[in-house]
């Protein structure tokens, strides 16, 4: 009997347990159904199964540079008349750059002409005093060492005029050097001479660097264990390269061993700086001159200037990931350093 009754009350004790977990579980579902979103239905898209090449990339890191480049330098001596690009040009092949002096090299060539037009009369008179000896000659009027004699000169003056011409072709030449063009098709440099500069052919710097940008190199490095397939590759066809810049997405990323230099250009205002004068471009734009010869006495560099902030009137300045000393314009923190002393 007690064995009897110990089994039915475990059997009800289970299922007043399984009643109440299935309430409960049924009311949670309903209730939490209220405010849940129905679900999107996910999109199926049916293909067919094929079989197919894909292609395989491998990735290297490489450094990009100029195709060509090219020191434009002078051939000739002179002065510089004339400068015809502008910094940061589109140039093309024939484009004019510089131009020099040309008046001293046409004067040479214009002598080389006369210098020929001399011999070229010197020949002709000495063929007819040849064609004016023959006939006498043959008479025995003439003695035949005059008649080598003629000959002799006929041919001195027709190398003459050979090297007439040859100094004719150098004059010009020379003459052609006077005007500068690009060779190639490219991007100017910084201008490395102004404008009335005497320059030499052994001067060291040119006139402008010019460097092509159409077409452009990529070398990079791939791991020597890649060399076998991109040989098999490479003997099937022309292998296509990718190359994009590296970016990162962290702002506290600092470029430390690049620089860059740029030249600015403005009207120059009175008692504001000389080009001999060492300029430094504050972080706001303005700048700070260390100069001599102003007119007033112990005056801070901004005394002179409009209480805005503007740019020096010809500054070139080195712009790196270094901190740039700002000055006291009501905008930046740290006050000038110079001071215009008289």
């Amino acid at each position: 009997m007690k064995r009897l009754r110990f089994w039915s009350g475990g059997i009800v004790t289970l299922l007043i347990l399984g009643t109440a977990i299935a309430y409960f579980t049924l009311h949670g579902r309903v209730g939490g159904s209220g405010n849940a979103r129905p679900s999107r239905p996910i999109p199926v898209t049916a293909g067919i199964a094929e079989a197919k090449d894909f292609p395989i990339y491998r990735i290297g890191l490489g450094t990009v540079q100029a195709y060509n480049t090219v020191t434009i330098k002078v051939r000739v001596d002179g002065e510089v008349q004339k400068i015809a690009f502008r910094e940061g040009q589109d140039v093309q092949p024939g484009d004019l750059l510089a131009q020099i002096d040309p008046r001293p090299y046409q004067a040479l060539l214009e002598q080389a002409e006369a210098d020929k037009l001399r011999d070229e009369a010197l020949l002709a008179n000495a063929k007819l005093d040849l064609g004016r000896i023959r006939p006498l000659l043959a008479q025995d009027f003439a003695t035949r060492q005059s008649f080598d004699t003629q000959n002799t000169l006929i041919a001195q003056y027709q190398a003459a005029i050979q090297h007439d011409q040859a100094a004719i072709d150098n004059a010009r030449v020379q003459l052609g050097y006077t005007t500068i063009s690009s060779p190639i098709q490219g991007r100017t440099g910084v201008r490395l001479i102004d404008q009335g500069n005497i320059v030499h052919p052994t001067d060291s710097s040119g006139l402008v660097v010019i460097t092509q940008l159409k077409p452009i190199s990529v070398i990079f490095t791939l791991p020597q264990q890649f060399l076998p397939e991109i040989t098999d590759a490479m003997r099937k066809g022309r292998l296509a390269v990718l190359a994009t810049i590296r970016t990162t997405k962290s702002s506290s990323a600092r470029v430390t061993s690049n620089s860059l230099t740029i030249r600015s250009t403005r009207p120059r205002a009175p008692r504001v700086s000389r080009p001999s004068s060492q300029t430094r471009m504050s972080g706001c734009g303005r700048a700070n001159s260390s100069m001599r010869g102003c007119g007033s006495r112990r005056t801070a560099a901004r005394s002179s200037r409009p209480p805005q902030c503007k740019p020096a009137p010809t500054a070139t300045m080195l712009m790196s990931s270094s901190r740039t000393p700002r000055s006291n314009c009501g905008r930046c923190a740290s006050p000038p350093s110079n001071k215009v002393r008289r």
